[in-house]
């Protein structure tokens, strides 16, 4: 389930005011820079919004976070297995 934050930016999206959207996920990541799930959603306002150099750089981020979770996740069930 989302917060009232993030759905709130999501509508911002779906009504093309991305500009507001990207501010929005902008403020939420400065709280929580490593949520992958909020990397992706603010490089998908970028995108609509036109700027593929900062859609790409939130992407990238957001797979390089997505990539230590599983990793991480992958670790912690070895560990348990043994």
């Amino acid at each position: 389930m989302n917060s009232p934050e993030v759905e709130r930016a999501e509508e911002l999206l779906r009504i093309g005011r991305y500009s507001e959207a990207i501010d929005r996920f902008r403020a939420m990541l400065s709280m929580e820079p490593e949520r992958p799930d909020l990397r992706g959603r603010v490089a998908e306002a970028y995108r609509l919004a036109g700027n593929s150099e900062r859609s790409f750089h939130h992407f990238h981020k957001a797979a390089t976070l997505y990539g230590r979770q599983n990793r991480s996740e992958e670790h912690t069930s070895e560990l348990q297995s043994h």
